[in-house]
């Protein structure tokens, strides 16, 4: 048997869209398999014990409750429950400990071991198999802990590790492996074909392994260039239950496609992940949604895409509005000048569009260039202003300190922020270098340890944390900085009043 596990994580609305895929594919593969998200147990089976958290979770799904109270409450009684085991929550799970190395990871397992304990454990037969994915660095420590355990319980079986952050750190995944002992395999980069051939490797077939990294033998060959064949297949999430995470609304989460069609940006990671950028199948796609829809099974849909494409998400629109099927959806994709088209986003309106993000970094065009980021800054208004007015709620990314950036530039981007009438929502941070981007392989820069991120020389940090605290004081930036606390997950936003969190809404 094959036992695909989602480990607890930051998101606590809809389950991970990852493990279905995987689910899918075995399945199309006639591969055994159970699949069992940690998370919705812990909100089914564990939290509704504590009384506190149980009346917490049960005002966020009473739409009659005021949202940012409940989530409020819900933080507070998850803090209190998560501090006897070392733990604690805002955004993502984090310990008393500072995890700094590989060390670090396996002293946090023994403290949180209580926690683990909590959780279920298979009747597992010998040479079963365990798939656990791994995006988040913070689920290490779990992910030890219960892997621990399992071969306590018995010796025989398999357990593989994948997912974006062992394979961003894939240079230590020989160490992780010989501190832990009791990981058999590392599968690296999100090529699920990777997975499947791991799998039967262990099943004692003959197969030709790549981007895996072995307990106790050689390092093998490394290449995200794999054509992977899961595109082919259809996604099915019909075997989950929605009703069990913690939202307001039954949240469907999907993708349309993997990685991102543009993959040129200097500053970003996530091309070395996915590797070949490809499209699911589309159509497909939207006859599942259509099913769900009609089995009354979901009430929003949240694309977690790395950026759409816009003539795709245009086909989609187009089946939701010739199908009659009329729901929330939220996306993130990229200022491109179709969307200057009033009728092409009045289709995306019809069809439910209501929360659409952008990546913009930054208001000069000449970091624009630098950083490859492909986009016209002259369409930035009229893209944010179309959707603007038909009453999306917009949101956009932005970053500054990159490389070379002069403070002009700086300055240009916040006025931008601070003057744009047609933001609701927007994301700021200091530029970090992150391992396995362009700009780090050009740079040479060396990430020995288990970090994601590092500084470069001459960042100006104490200029820009200075300009950043003074850019949050602005009354209308203020706003949206006292509310962000209380949001859970940005899909939050569609079930709230603009007014409560518009930078540009009295």
């Amino acid at each position: 048997m094959i036992y695909i596990y989602t480990l607890p994580s930051e998101n606590l609305q809809y389950p991970d869209v990852r493990n279905v895929l995987l689910k899918n594919y075995l399945d199309q593969k006639n591969v055994e398999n159970v699949f069992v998200d940690l998370t919705g147990y812990f909100l089914n089976s564990i939290a509704i014990h504590d009384e506190a958290l149980c009346s917490a979770m049960s005002q966020i799904r009473d739409s009659k409750i005021d949202l940012l109270e409940a989530n409020q409450h819900f933080l507070k009684a998850f803090q209190d429950f998560l501090k006897p085991f070392h733990m604690s929550f805002h955004r993502q799970f984090s310990y008393d400990k500072k995890i700094q190395s590989m060390d670090d990871f396996l002293e946090v397992s023994r403290d949180i071991h209580p926690f683990v304990d909590l959780f279920p454990m298979e009747n597992y037969q010998d040479q079963d198999i365990v798939f656990m994915e791994i995006p988040f660095g913070y689920q290490i420590p779990f992910a030890i802990r219960f892997a621990k355990k399992i071969k306590e319980k018995n010796p025989q079986v398999i357990i593989i590790w994948g997912g974006n952050y062992v394979t961003q750190i894939h240079q230590n995944g020989k160490e992780l492996l010989d501190k832990i002992q009791c990981v058999d395999a590392i599968v690296l980069f999100g090529h699920l074909i990777t997975i499947y051939q791991c799998i039967q490797f262990f099943q004692g077939k003959k197969v030709s392994l790549k981007n895996t990294i072995l307990w106790k033998e050689d390092f093998l060959e490394v290449t995200s260039d794999i054509d992977d064949d899961v595109f082919h297949y259809p996604v099915d999430f019909s075997f989950l239950s929605l009703d069990h995470y913690l939202s307001r609304e039954r949240i469907l989460p999907l993708i349309l496609n993997y990685g991102c069609y543009h993959h040129q940006c200097k500053f970003c990671a996530h091309y070395y992940y996915y590797g070949n950028y490809k499209q699911l199948h589309t159509k497909k796609i939207c006859q599942m949604i259509r099913k769900m829809y009609q089995e009354n099974k979901m009430d929003v849909i949240v694309f977690l895409d790395e950026c759409i494409p816009v003539d795709q998400i245009v086909e989609v629109a187009q089946y939701f509005v010739d199908h009659s099927i009329s729901l929330k959806w939220m996306m993130e994709t990229r200022i491109d000048g179709k969307y200057q088209d009033p009728e092409i986003v009045s289709l995306l309106v019809r069809s439910g569009c209501s929360f659409v993000s952008f990546g913009i970094e930054s208001y000069n065009k000449k970091i624009l260039q630098d950083m490859r980021k492909g986009i016209s800054l002259d369409s930035i208004k009229p893209v944010l202003k179309n959707f603007s007015q038909q009453n999306v709620t917009v949101s956009a990314t932005f970053m500054i300190g990159y490389p070379k950036e002069p403070i002009f530039a700086i300055m240009r981007t916040l006025w931008f922020i601070q003057h744009c009438p047609y933001l609701d929502l927007f994301g700021l941070n200091l530029f970090q270098l992150v391992r396995n981007s362009c700009l780090a392989h050009e740079k040479n820069i060396s990430y020995p340890g288990i970090g994601l991120i590092s500084r470069f020389p001459g960042d100006r940090r104490r200029t820009l944390t200075f300009f950043l605290k003074m850019f949050y004081w602005i009354p209308k930036i203020r706003k949206l900085q006292v509310i962000k606390p209380s949001i859970l997950n940005r899909c939050d936003y569609l079930f709230l009043d603009k007014k409560c969190f518009s930078i540009n809404k009295e």
